[in-house]
């Protein structure tokens, strides 16, 4: 379960956390695994994430993320937006386009 640290920052008991480092861009954190995302506004009451870009940074790039590890990462970002974010959704998509 996330737990608001500050405005711009939530995290859970196992390390994992999502970090507003931006109008439009956030860090998430799974222990010493970061990514970085960087969301479109949709409507007024959206964010929008494109899932096909979702990796981690180095040195962890060659790590694969499967469908489980996108499942799960997706469920992290929503619990945690609720927090940071209460009036607006995450909206995942494939592609930009």
């Amino acid at each position: 379960m996330f737990r608001r640290v500050h405005s711009m920052l939530a995290e859970d008991e196992n390390e994992v956390s999502l970090q507003s480092t931006g109008q439009y861009q956030l860090t998430y954190k799974e222990g010493a695994r970061t990514m970085l995302l960087e969301t479109e506004g949709g409507s007024k009451n959206e964010y929008i994430l494109f899932h096909k870009w979702m990796r981690w940074e180095k040195p962890h790039d060659n790590e694969e993320l499967s469908i489980e590890d996108l499942g799960r990462i997706m469920n992290n970002i929503r619990e945690a937006m609720i927090l940071l974010t209460p009036n607006k959704d995450v909206v995942f998509k494939a592609t930009r386009y």
